[in-house]
């Protein structure tokens, strides 16, 4: 009668399944590891069912933003992300694919382990915002998104004088070496701005410098964030003056080494070589002296013929160049021809 046929549809009754991390965060993850994080298929047998489906289900893996992001990039990289031994590019959004006896995906975080201060064990960690987004037969679970961070394992920078020759230089001549290169270094590259205060005195005291023998503008040296090295800005004036070597000494104030935040915390330790002794050589001749000339009626520089009525006569002796140094020299008077000493004094 046309009824030989039943059709019977089997109503499914279990709970949707969804797709979730194991837990919301992942915290203090150091550098250096390598951590396989998973994604589970999650049913109302998750404590004892196998997860299995009859169809597959799919989810698109993306890296959101945070205000302490780590970075996965070509500079200062701070992660890289694979899945199946395929890297996963920076930036992408990667699908991740659950087959019917799947009953989770993994996928794989290397921490690289940089020389970058970024904050030390005690700072802010960086972030990674893992987020399943797009979700296709499936249901979203307690934890679509997974707060991943990295704990930086870099002590604070170390900062001193850099003692190789080649990069502080420790003496030059006065007039061909107007800014004698002199360097302050940092043990490692940080990402604050470290600034180091810094102060300049004579060596010793047998000799006297001055505002014309050099210039040394600001107080401190500033090593910009990412780099290493500043230079301190000494300048050497030239002059011909004939002068002995002088010497100049810098020194590094590390009780006010900062860095750019403020925050005590992050501020840069100092090493050894806090000083640095720079050495002015004199590249000028010593001056010629000379009698120039005489207050004689018949005289000059060589010779003179005063009267005896004219009582004295002054002898002029001179320099070819003005000195930095007082100039002494002994002389001497001798009677010559027809002359005694009874008929002349020097006073």
């Amino acid at each position: 009668d046309g009824t030989q046929k039943q059709v019977i549809k089997l109503q499914d009754d279990d709970a949707p399944m969804s797709l979730s991390f194991a837990s919301a965060t992942d915290a203090n993850n150091t550098e250096g590891e390598t951590e396989t994080i998973r994604i589970s298929k999650i049913d109302e047998s998750s404590s004892g069912g196998t997860g299995s489906t009859e169809f597959t289900m799919t989810a698109n893996l993306s890296v959101g933003s945070t205000a302490n992001q780590a970075t996965d990039g070509d500079t200062d990289d701070d992660y890289d992300l694979s899945i199946g031994g395929s890297a996963i590019s920076p930036g992408a959004t990667t699908l991740l694919t659950f087959g019917p006896s799947d009953s989770y995906v993994d996928f794989s975080v290397s921490i690289d382990d940089d020389a970058l201060y970024e904050g030390g064990a005690s700072g802010t960690a960086e972030d990674i915002p893992f987020e399943l987004v797009t979700v296709s037969n499936a249901s979203n679970g307690s934890n679509m998104s997974l707060l991943y961070s990295i704990k930086d394992n870099e002590s604070v920078p170390e900062i001193q004088f850099d003692t190789d020759a080649s990069n502080s230089v420790p003496s030059g001549n006065e007039n061909s070496v107007s800014s004698p290169t002199i360097t302050v270094t940092s043990n490692r590259r940080s990402i604050y701005d470290i600034t180091i205060p810094y102060s300049a005195a004579q060596t010793d005291g047998t000799t006297t410098l001055t505002s014309d023998d050099y210039g040394l503008t600001g107080s401190g040296a500033t090593i910009s964030a990412g780099n290493t090295t500043t230079t301190i800005p000494l300048t050497i004036a030239s002059d011909s003056k004939w002068e002995p070597n002088e010497s100049i000494t810098i020194t590094l104030d590390g009780s006010g080494v900062s860095n750019e935040t403020g925050i005590a915390l992050h501020n840069p330790t100092t090493g050894s070589a806090l000083t640095h002794a720079y050495q002015i050589t004199n590249d000028d001749s010593k001056p010629e002296v000379n009698f120039t000339a005489s207050s004689a009626s018949v005289g000059s520089a060589t010779a003179s013929e005063p009267f005896e009525a004219d009582g004295s006569v002054t002898l002029t002796v001179s320099l070819a160049a003005v000195t930095g140094e007082a100039a002494y020299i002994d002389y001497a008077i001798a009677s010559s021809t027809g002359a005694s000493s009874a008929d002349w004094s020097d006073g």
